[in-house]
């Protein structure tokens, strides 16, 4: 009875968050009771309010709506706060993702859905499952969205930007990336793709099967092999292959951080990206160039940025989501 009384009025806050109505008392009640609540628990409640509302009102504008407003609240909390409600936003749209797919694989008839997208902002991951059955881990600052209407009809198109492992389920219509540089298409394969739109290339590792990529650019396409790199060049639209994927490619997928000589600059940039946070370097003139090469656990930002000051020397300071940074000295031992 008492699990019951629970259950009703964490799905009674649930409605009321979709509709922009909790109080400030009640936004932190809820939050408890997420994190005390089994994906189980809380992907009932999301089926039952998604049966009670015929799918109509689970929408993917809707999902990035909760997700934008949590994402607001996040910002104003301590660092260690901002980690937890990044996970509260996580579990928040991932089942609804799941229950989309669910609902629209078993025939739903509810009002059609145009496109659904999924936002993964900066200190999150998400894995999510596509109606193919296609599985696809993100990586922060991701974005993917594709048209469900029209997915699994022709073809299997989605639109991306970011960095996601994708495992490809085989089926007998093609499956489409589009990227702002490139097209990729594949049948059936594993793959690690980094499209990030501040980059100056895009990047696919193909660990299994077989990728054709065309340039948006020069209309040029070359067939990918395992075991192979093809790095796109925005500036020019030329593909180069290289031979061997590299262990980084996809390490970030086992909570690692994996950098062989790479720009300081990009370093600091992951690191934001991967913990959610901002870092500021205080340097008389601009960050100086320099080449790092190292490991980093991803469960640890205290840890990944004390192995930079015994590289660097510096000081720094944590303040919530901010990193400060002073005093930052290049490595004079370098050959």
């Amino acid at each position: 009875m008492i699990d019951k009384l629970i259950d009703e009025f964490m799905k009674n806050l649930f409605q009321k968050y979709f509709d922009n109505n909790l109080t400030d008392q009640e936004f932190q009640e809820f939050k408890k009771l997420l994190n005390s609540s089994s994906d189980e628990k809380i992907e009932k409640i999301l089926r039952q309010l998604w049966d009670e509302e015929k799918g109509g009102a689970f929408y993917s504008q809707k999902l990035l709506e909760i997700k934008q407003n949590i994402d607001k609240a996040n910002k104003k909390t301590s660092h260690s706060i901002f980690k937890k409600s990044v996970q509260i936003a996580a579990a928040i749209i991932v089942p609804f993702i799941i229950i989309t797919t669910l609902v629209y694989n078993a025939g739903n008839k509810a009002s059609p859905l145009s496109d659904m997208i999924v936002s993964v902002e900066e200190g999150e991951k998400a894995n999510i499952i596509l109606p193919d059955s296609t599985k696809v881990n993100l990586n922060a600052q991701s974005l993917l969205s594709y048209n469900v209407n029209e997915f699994n009809r022709k073809e299997r198109r989605i639109n991306f930007s970011g960095e996601a492992y994708f495992e490809i389920a085989k089926n007998n219509k093609p499956f489409i990336i589009q990227t702002s540089h490139m097209e990729v298409q594949v049948v059936g394969t594993s793959f690690n793709l980094r499209a990030r739109d501040e980059n100056i290339s895009t990047e696919i590792d193909l660990l299994e099967g077989k990728v054709n990529l065309t340039s948006n650019t020069t209309k040029e396409s070359i067939l990918l092999l395992p075991h192979q790199k093809a790095i796109l060049d925005k500036k020019s639209g030329k593909i180069k292959i290289v031979s061997g994927t590299p262990v980084e490619s996809t390490a970030w997928r086992k909570g690692q951080l994996v950098f062989h000589g790479v720009d300081i600059k990009e370093v600091f940039r992951e690191i934001e990206r991967t913990y959610g946070v901002k870092i500021q370097v205080n340097c008389n003139d601009t960050l100086p160039y320099d080449i790092f090469t190292g490991t980093f656990s991803t469960n640890n930002l205290n840890e990944t940025i004390d192995v930079l000051k015994l590289h660097y020397q510096f000081d720094y300071v944590i303040k919530g989501n901010k990193i400060f940074i002073d005093n930052f000295k290049l490595n004079k031992k370098k050959s």
